[in-house]
């Protein structure tokens, strides 16, 4: 029993997260969760057969976009793309607590993210979109300075253990 508790002579520490980066990393992942959170309001202004506009959210463009037909199947697959990008920042965001992968996944999803609105959606883009748009640009900066925070950490650790070292001081006599 005493064994199972026991730390292995030897092991590799864990590096433990600094409360910088850790308030960091939760706050991108909740910007993550508010960006998936805009999905539910109007994302994409639509004209209608009457005449009249209509707002749909990524919801509606999934179930519509199946609904009627190969068509619309583009529409479809894109807003299934709009909602898993934040899904997998959110799930890097959250589980890589030690890793600088958080930070470049971070940076790729905000890019996908705003290339996907501004370029698939295009002039229709309506709150639900716009509102995306500024929290990926939050997360592109909160993740670019996180990846700066943990490089900067990094090299403070390696320094701080550079000074730690015993310095021998021996002299040559001839």
């Amino acid at each position: 029993m005493a064994k199972k508790y026991q730390k292995k002579i030897g092991a590799p520490e864990k590096p433990l997260e600094s409360k910088r980066t850790k308030r960091l990393r939760l706050t991108i992942c909740i910007l993550y969760v508010i960006t998936i959170s805009f999905s539910a309001l109007p994302y994409v202004q639509i004209l209608k057969d009457d005449g009249n506009t209509g707002l749909l959210t990524l919801f509606n463009m999934m179930i519509d976009g199946f609904r009627f037909g190969s068509q619309y199947t583009g529409i479809a697959i894109i807003s299934i793309i709009m909602l898993v990008i934040p899904v997998t920042g959110f799930l890097f965001a959250s589980f890589d607590k030690t890793n600088i992968y958080k930070c470049l996944v971070g940076m790729l999803c905000s890019i996908l993210g705003i290339a996907l609105i501004c370029f698939g959606i295009g002039s229709y883009v309506s709150l639900g979109g716009i509102f995306s748009i500024i929290t990926y640009i939050f997360i592109m900066f909160l993740s670019v300075y996180l990846m700066l925070v943990i490089s900067a950490d990094k090299h403070n650790k390696i320094v701080d253990y550079n000074e730690k070292k015993p310095k021998h001081n021996f002299t040559v006599e001839k």
